[in-house]
């Protein structure tokens, strides 16, 4: 019975002092993927065929920082990034896209729906950016 009994105490202690190697996620890592958008999501896309939509690719660069990709098929094929852009988590669970202390957009989960508009749960991205007229990024988009 006391062999039992030290078995189970040291079983006991032995997984109460473990390391804990559960990783939590971090704000960069959380919103870092492809961004897709239809005309559902964004009325600005309503008339563009599927394969001219626009689309939004954040990549970590820091455990709080991302590079902010967006890639217009029309009218013409062009690319633009924006680099640094700082995340933090706000009061609503929502994560904000900061550059140089400018709100640029932001990520959290809300109501997205498919191109076929169903609809479905999803990380969804809001960018707005107030720049000139050429290089303006407006996008709403929902995480693949």
């Amino acid at each position: 019975m006391k062999k039992a009994l030290l078995f189970s105490t040291l079983l006991f202690v032995s997984a109460a002092c473990s390391r804990n190697n559960d990783v939590a996620p971090t704000l960069a890592s959380e919103v870092a993927g492809t961004y897709l958008t239809n005309g559902f999501l964004d009325i600005l896309c309503i008339a563009l065929p599927a394969n001219q939509m626009p689309a939004v690719t954040l990549t970590p660069e820091t455990e709080a920082a991302v590079t902010l990709t967006y890639l217009r098929q029309y009218p013409t094929a062009q690319s633009q990034t924006l680099t640094h852009l700082q995340l933090t988590r706000l009061a609503d669970k929502s994560i904000q896209l900061t550059q140089q202390g400018q709100v640029l957009g932001t990520v959290q989960t809300d109501r997205a729906f498919n191109t076929n508009g169903m609809e479905r749960q999803a990380l969804v991205l809001r960018v707005q950016t107030n720049a000139n007229p050429q290089t303006a990024i407006t996008f709403t988009g929902a995480k693949e």
